[in-house]
């Protein structure tokens, strides 16, 4: 079974809490509130999770809150590509991060959603002595 499992770590600040989102994509007609490709927060991982069966080997995707009018941009402000997966040896999972919504342009900051890890503890800083 060609298994996939979509993961967004951040999303805009102004997200409103619980408001859904949504893959719209070349697997579901590019239907922006399927609420069978609804992302769902998951507290234990800190991620929007969607998991997906049968996917096929080329995906491309965006993410919404319903409608194409609240629909993912880049960090620019600016309309995006479709995003694109590619099966390969082993790639189960995919990462991500939405920078802006269409309708709530610009607004600067991301909101965590993934827990962080302290990568060194140790971690000299002369200039603050």
């Amino acid at each position: 079974m060609k298994q996939l499992t979509v993961l967004i770590a951040s999303i805009p600040e102004g997200t409103e809490p619980n408001e859904p989102i949504y893959m719209a994509s070349n697997m579901n007609g590019w239907k922006t509130n399927d609420p069978a490709f609804q992302l769902v927060w998951q507290p234990e991982s800190g991620y929007f999770i969607l998991p997906l069966d049968n996917c096929p080997d080329r995906l491309e995707f965006k993410f919404a809150r319903g409608s194409w009018a609240t629909e993912e941009i880049d960090a620019n402000n600016n309309r995006m590509l479709n995003r694109l997966w590619v099966r390969s040896s082993g790639n189960k999972f995919y990462i991500t991060s939405i920078a802006n919504w269409k309708d709530i342009p610009n607004v600067g900051e991301k909101k965590a959603v993934g827990k962080v890890y302290l990568w060194q503890k140790d971690l000299l800083m002369p200039q603050l002595e």
